[in-house]
């Protein structure tokens, strides 16, 4: 479905099951739309989740994060959770994200959690 096989022999033999056309054609449908969309830069991405989290008082959960999504279609959840491990936070743009409470302590948290002390 993410590569579109089934537009090719044998994987379009799946297309007769109407439930599985259905489905191949609403992924297809939706990949061409995300096509439009242009990607986000680092920056962009910073100021969106500042402003949703702005708006709330807690921080994005796992079960969220399918349905949690910036405005060029990529997760949220994901570019946290990769800011965090990969501890980006530390520099810019990156670092405008620690001016929220939740997330710088979030941030600060997973650092203490992670740090190796070898």
């Amino acid at each position: 479905k993410e590569r579109l096989k089934c537009d090719k022999e044998p994987y379009s033999k799946l297309l007769s099951n109407k439930l599985l056309n259905n489905d191949y054609n609403k992924s297809k449908k939706i990949k061409e739309k995300n096509k439009e969309k242009k990607n986000l830069s680092p920056e962009e991405k910073v100021n969106e989740l500042l402003e949703i989290m702005e708006e709330r008082d807690s921080l994005i959960s796992y079960r969220e994060k399918e349905n949690l999504k910036f405005s060029d279609g990529s997760r949220i959840y994901g570019f946290w959770g990769d800011c965090k491990y990969k501890k980006k936070c530390e520099k810019k743009p990156y670092s405008k994200l620690l001016k929220n409470k939740l997330l710088k302590n979030d941030y600060e948290q997973y650092k203490r959690n992670n740090t190796n002390t070898e």
